[in-house]
């Protein structure tokens, strides 16, 4: 079974940390990388190719829409909750 790839954007450590150790519970899932702010997210997501970008709320909105539109691969695929 091939596992979900997924980069994880945060700008405090703890909660990626504690995202990182909830997903590593998961065995259909495998955090490939970490980011602390949207513009080391987006080198990520590019050099990485994850299948899931999961991005801090609290990032700045340019962050965050940087992120998804600069991202060519999830340019059609991108959705934000809520």
């Amino acid at each position: 079974m091939e596992r979900l790839r997924v980069v994880i954007a945060d700008v405090q450590p703890i909660v990626r940390l504690g995202l990182h150790a909830l997903l590593a519970d998961d065995p259909s899932m495998v955090v490939v990388g970490e980011a602390g702010d949207g513009e080391e997210a987006l080198r990520l997501a590019n050099a990485l190719a994850p299948d899931v970008l999961l991005l801090d709320v609290e990032l700045p909105a340019r962050t965050r829409s940087s992120c998804c539109g600069g991202c060519a691969k999830w340019r059609r695929h991108c959705r934000s909750w809520p």
